[in-house]
């Protein structure tokens, strides 16, 4: 009769923690903010690359070229030298990249030689719940770099997501982000270039995107338009 009891009460301890273990993940009440806040200082000292294997062809076909263009997967699956024939890019997107990502990987960016620098990143970090404080931090050490290796950098604001996808604390989000953006090109004396209906504060209109996130053609070429309109790259 003992033995049964402490069996109960064995399998009622590990579905109770099970349930609470669950319920913190999803609503968030105590201890969440403690568990992540250790997650994010665990993560601090990781040195692993996001995609080795892509950057690892950055490294071994690195031609010089005019322009480099940095980001996540918007960026990557993006095709500039479709976009700009006439122009010499090298395209250093890599999907599902944070800012801390770019940061572990900029000598494959120094090595394009490239004058302008085009970056563009940011929604995988709130979608890692990184907080903006942190992500404006990354940003700074990264633009310090290319502005130490004679980068004309150029920080574009951060692509918003799609309401209905992304909901409302995200969107909120990259519009706080792209605020201090826009902050930081004037304390960093560089060109912060608002891609316009890209980082709608309503969120990315349904026209652009094929998932909520990711551009389509239609995407891209309001993209291609907001460069070319300040620097009239397309002949």
């Amino acid at each position: 009769m003992k033995s049964k009891f402490l069996y109960t009460l064995f399998f009622v301890i590990i579905f109770l923690s099970f349930s609470y273990g669950f319920a913190v993940g999803k609503y968030k009440f105590f201890p969440y903010k403690q568990l992540f806040a250790i997650k994010q200082l665990a993560n601090e000292d990781l040195n692993e690359r996001n995609r080795e294997y892509r950057i690892e062809i950055f490294e071994k076909f690195s031609p010089s070229v005019e322009i480099v263009l940095i980001g996540d997967s918007i960026t990557e699956y993006g095709e500039w030298n479709d976009f700009f024939p006439s122009k010499k890019l090298s395209n250093r997107g890599v999907a599902g990249d944070t800012t801390k990502d770019v940061i572990l990987r900029m000598d494959s960016i120094y090595t394009t030689k490239a004058r302008k620098a085009f970056l563009m990143i940011g929604i995988n970090d709130i979608y890692a719940n990184l907080s903006i404080n942190r992500i404006v931090e990354n940003y700074k050490k990264i633009i310090s770099s290319l502005k130490d290796k004679n980068f004309v950098v150029i920080a574009q604001s951060t692509i918003q997501c799609q309401l209905e996808i992304c909901g409302t604390d995200r969107v909120a989000k990259v519009n706080l982000l792209n605020k201090e953006l826009e902050n930081l090109g004037k304390a960093e004396d560089i060109i912060f270039l608002n891609l316009g209906e890209l980082s709608s504060e309503n969120g990315l209109n349904k026209d652009f995107t094929y998932d909520g996130i990711h551009l389509n053609a239609l995407g891209y070429r309001y993209w291609v338009s907001k460069i070319d309109s300040k620097f009239n790259y397309i002949n």
